[in-house]
């Protein structure tokens, strides 16, 4: 037990360590300065506020005012789930500008502590999962911003100890449920963790697996649903896809498959502004499939009958069909793989697959330059640790005269509408305040139902139709009253 201790807590510690060494030397900065500044961060970091402070009562985050199916709801394109998630704990241990890299840290750890109180690794396996936790580069990216990605590669971590536990020891009823469950509510964060329905069914049991994939396949039906369901709609994409073919079958597969072609072009040649820890993560991600594959058809491997295998495959194809339909470059569909094939990389070091966790941990260990480079220049870059918090005080001076929230109004009167989501100012409207966004040139499609317009130059000349009322400006940003809005 003792040999055990040390590795055990470098472990847990893994992700805290190397995130304040490499904010405090690559950045040149601290965790307390961080500033979120990438546009999912700023909406993510405004949703969590907002949930906190009046739960679903707050104004709508959408896009094109495209609100979800579910009233209740009031959140953005990737659910409610998240912001809630957050929003609670942050009810009570708050939420500040610089919370979320510390929020990250407390649950990469609390995850990998989980991974070793139920996997109960050895001495070895702690060391070989300390070398693929610090060099697992996407992790260490994603730990200090605000984006949902510490919170996935959490999931893929328990999730990895939990399929462990599935495949190697006998499991109770009660824990099978809880693990369903658990891939549920982890596929209400992110979409594709549904597809670990299909292998919880063929590895839970020998009796009953057509009726147990059945019951998969309607569940992962279920929770796209559901989780459509509960979204806004995100006008692009995937929804362009679905808007395609419905209107026209045939333009639709044709659309789909442009996308296709398009994505797995970028996957293996990278896009306009290729990145190479996105491109070492796309052949990472292509060879560990491979080996899964190559394990369950041919008939010499020693692992053909090896459950994690099909495991591995059902967990990595799916989501590689889900990025190829959605999108691939600028570190895009590097998020959505990045976590499975984290979950792989863990489940590989724990049952001692050399041939997934050897080449994955080494070829990590050869890109370090480049995530150094990374780490300063995109994710998280310099900015988001020495960002000039001036402009953005004196915003939310200003917000906070004009802008008011109304418990007892329609939540779009409790909405501002703006053309983008990437500039930080916004962090400073009021938290009850929901904030969506539309592409300029379609103002004048809508028209607008949000109460308040905030526009910056650019937006300016796409106004002159709207009915609109000047209500104070901080620096280039002007705030309008929308005197179309339903609003008193």
């Amino acid at each position: 037990m003792r040999s055990r201790l040390l590795p055990t807590f470098l472990l847990i510690l893994t992700p805290t360590l190397l995130t304040l060494l490499l904010v405090m030397f690559v950045l040149r900065s601290d965790l307390q300065s961080f500033v979120p500044i990438s546009s999912d961060e700023i909406y993510n970091w405004r949703q969590i506020a907002t949930f906190r402070t009046v739960g679903f009562e707050g104004g709508y985050y959408a896009h094109h005012e495209q609100i979800a199916n579910v009233p209740f709801t009031h959140f953005g394109a990737w659910g409610p789930l998240f912001p809630m998630l957050y929003g609670s704990i942050a009810r009570i241990a708050g939420w500040a500008l610089n919370s979320p890299p510390l929020y990250n840290l407390v649950i990469l750890g609390l995850a990998l502590a989980l991974l070793v109180r139920i996997t109960r690794p050895n001495r070895r396996t702690l060391w070989l999962l300390i070398a693929a936790v610090g060099t697992y580069w996407t992790l260490l990216l994603y730990a200090p911003t605000a984006m949902q990605e510490s919170f996935n590669h959490a999931l893929a971590i328990v999730l990895a100890g939990t399929f462990y536990v599935l495949i190697t020891r006998q499991t109770s009823a009660r824990f099978k449920i809880a693990l369903a469950l658990f891939i549920c509510a982890a596929a209400l964060i992110r979409l594709s963790w549904a597809f670990l329905l299909l292998p919880f069914a063929l590895l839970s049991g020998t009796d009953r697996r057509a009726l147990r994939l059945i019951l998969a396949l309607f569940g992962i039906a279920a929770l796209l649903w559901l989780s459509r369901s509960l979204a806004a709609p995100y006008p692009y994409v995937l929804g362009n896809i679905f808007g395609a073919l419905r209107t026209s079958p045939v333009e639709g597969i044709f659309l789909l498959w442009a996308y296709i072609a398009d994505n797995l072009r970028t996957l293996l040649l990278g896009g306009k502004q290729p990145f190479a820890l996105e491109l070492l993560l796309n052949y990472q991600f292509l060879f560990c499939l491979f080996i899964a594959l190559l394990a369950l058809v041919s008939r010499r491997s020693k692992e053909r009958r090896a459950p994690d295998m099909l495991l591995h495959l059902l967990n990595l194809a799916p989501a590689l069909l889900f990025v190829l339909t959605y999108f691939v470059g600028y570190f895009i569909g590097y998020r959505h793989m990045a976590m499975h094939l984290l979950f792989t990389l863990i489940l590989a070091v724990l049952l001692q697959r050399w041939r997934i966790a050897t080449p994955v941990i080494l070829s990590n260990a050869l890109f370090i330059v480049a995530f150094l480079w990374t780490y300063q220049q995109v994710i998280p870059s310099e900015k988001a640790f020495h960002y000039d918090t001036e402009k953005l005080t004196r915003f939310e001076q200003t917000a906070a005269q004009v802008i008011h929230f109304d418990a007892s109004a329609d939540a779009w009167c409790n909405t501002v509408l703006a053309h983008n989501t990437w500039d930080p100012r916004f962090l400073a409207l009021p938290p009850q305040i929901g904030y969506s966004v539309v592409l300029i040139w379609d103002l004048q499609q809508m028209p607008p139902k949000s109460r308040y317009i905030v526009s910056d130059p650019t937006m300016e000349p796409h106004l002159v139709d709207l009915h609109l009322e000047k209500l104070a400006q901080s620096d280039d940003l002007i705030i309008y009253r929308n005197l179309d809005a339903n609003c008193s």
